[in-house]
Parts: C-alpha cells; structure tokens; sequence
C-alpha cells in the first residue's frame, strides 16, 4: 500500500511540474513580446520627425513707374514646370540633377503662393489705372500669363545660391494677340546648404525678378 501511495505522489509531481514549467514558458514569452512591441514603439518615435515648411516672403521695394499707363492688367493665376507643380522643396547639388527635401517643403505649391505678390509688385509700380486678379479679366485690357520655370535652392563645394525664374506672356485682349513675352531669371546668395539658407535665398531671388517684372511692364508694356 504505501508502495502505491509513493507512485500516485510522484505522479501527481510530475503533473505540477510540466503545469509549472509550462506557464513559466508562457510567461516568459508574454515578457519578451512585450518588450518586442516597445522596442518597436522606440524605433519608430525615434524615426519619426516634424515636417518643416516655409513660405514666399519677398522684400519688395519698386519705384514708381516714370511711364504710366492708362490700362488694366490681370494677372492670372500662375502655372508652374512639371517639377515644381507639388509642395516639394526642391535642391540641386550638380548640373542637371534636381532632389527634393525629405522633412522641408513649402506651406502650398510654389506657383500658388506667387500671384499676389505679382499683383503687390505691379501695384507698387504704378506703372498700371489697376492691377486685378485673373478672375476679374473681362474689365482687363491685358492679360498677364506667368510661368514658374525654375525655383530651387542649388548649391556646391564652389557657391549655395537661391534660384527662380518665371516667363512672363502678355496678351493684348482687344486684339487677342500676344504683345510680349519676356523672362526673368535671378539668383541670391545663401547663408548655408541647409533647407533654411535656401529658402532665405529663394526669397531673396524672387524679390528680384518681382522688381525685374514690375520694371519692364512699366518700361516696355503700350502706355494707352
């Protein structure tokens, strides 16, 4: 009889055991899931970085026309090259090569943001009876066609410079004809290669081409 008890007792041991050493297993799985899980959680906040944007903030300072005009010009709402028609910061570090910014891009489209510093620009010069948006064209007697060709923050070993160029098309609406197409390219020097220097740069440029526009509308433009 005692014989038989000793058996059922180890038994019964050997049950807890294997109970035992399978939840200690199960537990020992659950802890190292979960420190999996953070470990990934850590990773990915580590990776994770804010997006920077930037917008257009031309310094604009335009004599007043010495011709002055009797007509009204509309400016319409401008277009852009295939590269810059997205927010997308764009960077160049060779010739004929154009990156973008991973973490910096501009507040909308660069085309976007670009007519009503147009219109200020015009404004400014006088050179214009008014200057209207391209919605208001039908009081017009001359359309303003603006194309963005190039805006980017372009720099090497040698010079960081700030890049923008626009072409400009005129039509007589009376007459429905072209009466001029001009294009206005300028670079400004940057402070540094980083996102921030060229923004600072591409500003700096387009003050200058806006001051550029407004100059030869006043100057070439009929005065009618």
């Amino acid at each position: 009889m005692p014989v038989l008890v000793n058996k059922i007792m180890i038994q019964n041991k050997s049950k807890y055991s294997v109970w035992y050493v399978s939840l200690l297993l199960l537990w020992l799985i659950l802890i190292s899931g979960c420190a999996a899980v953070e470990a990934v959680k850590q990773n990915t906040k580590t990776q994770q970085t804010v997006l920077q944007t930037y917008s257009f903030e031309p310094a604009l300072s335009i004599q007043p026309a010495a011709r002055k005009s009797k007509l009204v010009i509309a400016v319409l709402k401008p277009r852009a090259a295939a590269p810059y028609r997205a927010a997308r910061m764009a960077y160049s570090e060779a010739a004929y090569e154009l990156n973008y910014y991973i973490n910096n891009e501009w507040a909308s489209p660069p085309a976007a943001m670009l007519e009503p510093f147009i219109v200020k620009a015009l404004e400014q010069s006088q050179a214009f009876d008014e200057v209207v948006s391209g919605s208001n064209n039908s009081v017009a007697d001359i359309v303003l066609d603006i194309e963005l060709i190039d805006i980017k923050h372009q720099y090497s070993d040698a010079q960081s410079v700030g890049v923008v160029t626009l072409r400009a098309q005129f039509i007589d609406l009376a007459g429905r004809r072209i009466i001029g197409v001009h294009e206005l390219s300028a670079q400004s020097p940057a402070a540094s290669n980083s996102p921030y220097g060229g923004v600072a740069a591409i500003n700096g440029a387009l003050s200058q081409v806006l001051v550029d526009l407004a100059n030869y509308c006043s100057r070439e433009l009929p005065l009618r």
